[in-house]
């Protein structure tokens, strides 16, 4: 029995957001959004050259949209060094 592109992309997805809950640097997180995509374009019957332009479309794209945003708001204002937190 074959296996579909579908699901080879859906168990990229799966390895690379596992990857991403071990250590949150958000890079896997975009990787597994981008084979997610590729995943659907595999199901609706997109040719594999289309799947992986798409997913290398989305693995560039999704994370210089993003990143940036996002680790703004996670990140705060980070721990302050000894002299920042002096106060006076």
């Amino acid at each position: 029995m074959p296996i579909s592109a579908a699901l080879v992309w859906m168990a990229i997805a799966i390895v690379a957001l596992v990857i991403e809950a071990t250590n949150l640097n958000l890079i896997f997180l975009f990787g597994g959004v981008a084979a997610l995509l590729a995943g659907t374009l595999a199901a609706l019957g997109v040719p594999p050259i289309g799947q992986i332009l798409g997913f290398a479309l989305a693995a560039l794209l999704i994370p210089a949209l993003l990143r940036p945003r996002l680790l703004r708001r996670l990140g705060g204002v980070g721990v302050l060094s000894r002299t920042d937190a002096l106060i006076g």
